[in-house]
């Protein structure tokens, strides 16, 4: 292995380039002319004066634009290899982008499925050997190859499949169609799925039709099915009302109320408004301690500066300061409210 200039001429890219993306070219190039190439192509030296790209194609493509604008010949500072198999060179790249993260998800599935056949399809632990990553991340490609055709047709972002994985297929189906078509991220999706992992179908199939809520969900759980069925269709029949209202108060066919209803009716709304603020807290403050979870979890926090940790430590504090103040508040009026429930 050795570092050479080498005329781009000379350098081929790979027709079984693994990545297919070549956004931002012309910025790279500007980059280039303006700081010199910092990175250095990797090429294998595969003879008569010629050298394969096995990283750095983008790289290449920007020193072209540099040499049509100079219009004279330009060098490329490269990582010498010797000639390799086609296996070895497959393998090569996957492990490359293992380390950098260039390509998509879809352009490394394609990649790894090629070096999973040409190893003659093995077991998990030892493809994940081969290319130098986890049992998991080999148990989600995986699960990616052998996707419902119908889900595979959408393109859902990883994040979404890997929160649904231990989901029963015809549930985890249905799930998957609605996260997508309501463009939830992974994060808001595994609040859900929490609930749903344990929900009946007909209270899973309520929540995807849009009939009922993730908190529904949760109050219904405990009821037989035939409850459970009975309280979604009364749901909906008063969703279906509620619909209906503006056009039967324009017919008259809805009666005015008096000054104590009209208050009667103000005060429902408020009720109705209270939960679903409290809900929506509850659903963020369960986002916020996920997160923090996470990050203790994977121990993600030895990768934070001095800066970034006095940064969160402080807006914590402040998230903490507020809730304690309104915590304060809900608390008195929640005990004058359930001493007066009980005179």
């Amino acid at each position: 292995m050795q570092i050479q200039k080498i005329d781009i001429k000379k350098i081929i890219p790979d027709k079984q380039n693994l990545r297919t993306t070549t956004e931002e070219i012309q910025e790279l190039a500007e980059s280039i002319e303006k700081n010199g190439q910092e990175i250095p192509l990797k090429v294998e030296d595969i003879g008569k004066n010629k050298y394969l790209i096995r990283d750095g194609h983008r790289r290449h493509a920007a020193l072209k634009i540099i040499q049509k604008k100079k219009n004279k010949p330009v060098t490329a500072i490269c990582v010498v290899e010797n000639k390799l198999t086609d296996e070895e060179r497959l393998v090569k790249r996957c492990i490359i982008d293992n380390q950098q993260k260039n390509l998509n998800v879809e352009e490394r599935d394609n990649a790894w499925k090629k070096v999973w056949e040409i190893k003659k399809k093995p077991e998990a632990k030892e493809f994940a050997k081969t290319l130098g990553v986890t049992t998991e991340a080999v148990r989600h490609f995986f699960d990616r190859m052998n996707l419902d055709p119908g889900i595979k047709k959408l393109k859902v972002n990883s994040g979404i499949l890997q929160e649904t994985i231990s989901l029963p297929s015809e549930k985890r189906k249905s799930i998957i169609t609605y996260a997508h078509k309501k463009s939830m991220g992974a994060m808001r999706l595994r609040q859900d799925v929490r609930v749903l992992k344990n929900a009946s179908n007909t209270l899973v199939n309520a929540y995807t039709k849009d009939q009922i809520d993730v908190d529904t969900v949760k109050k219904l759980s405990g009821l037989s099915e035939e409850k459970q069925k009975t309280a979604i269709e009364n749901i909906s029949k008063m969703k279906n009302t509620i619909k209906k209202m503006p056009g039967l108060v324009k017919k008259g066919k809805v009666k005015p109320v008096s000054e104590k209803e009209k208050k009667k009716m103000t005060a429902y709304e408020f009720v109705s408004k209270l939960n679903h603020e409290i809900a929506e807290t509850s659903n963020q403050v369960q986002t916020i301690q996920s997160v923090i979870e996470e990050i203790e979890e994977n121990e993600l926090d030895k990768f934070f500066t001095s800066k970034m940790k006095e940064s969160l430590s402080e807006y914590l504090k402040e998230l903490s300061d507020n809730i304690n103040t309104g915590l304060k508040t809900i608390n008195k009026v929640r005990n004058k409210w359930k001493k007066e429930s009980q005179e």
